[in-house]
């Protein structure tokens, strides 16, 4: 996998990893990502390292489909530009 992520994304994940008690310093290190990455609010994350924050977390957290319950706790804005693309778009696909 090549590309980058936006930093929003992985703050996503590390957000939800630290509400269910995991260290989202310890988490992003595993990952491949930096520790700023709670911080920043633009920038990007290697590509292959998002899809691992997700294995990571699941695993550690031992919770099928950690995937989906972590986007019920989802707030509008969150994920900046993407959650308005995505509001506004009449599906999914669309709105990417």
């Amino acid at each position: 996998m090549t590309g980058a992520d936006s930093v929003l994304l992985a703050r996503f994940v590390l957000t939800r990893a630290r509400a269910a008690g995991l260290d989202p310093v310890d988490l992003a290190r595993a990952a491949g990502i930096g520790p700023g990455a709670m911080e920043e609010t633009s920038g990007s994350v290697p590509g292959q390292c998002y899809p691992r924050l997700w294995e990571l977390f699941e695993r550690r957290v031992d919770m099928p489909h950690v995937g989906l319950r972590a986007a019920e706790r989802h707030g509008m804005g969150e994920l900046g530009m993407m959650d308005y693309l995505l509001a506004t778009a009449p599906t999914v696909g669309e709105g990417f």
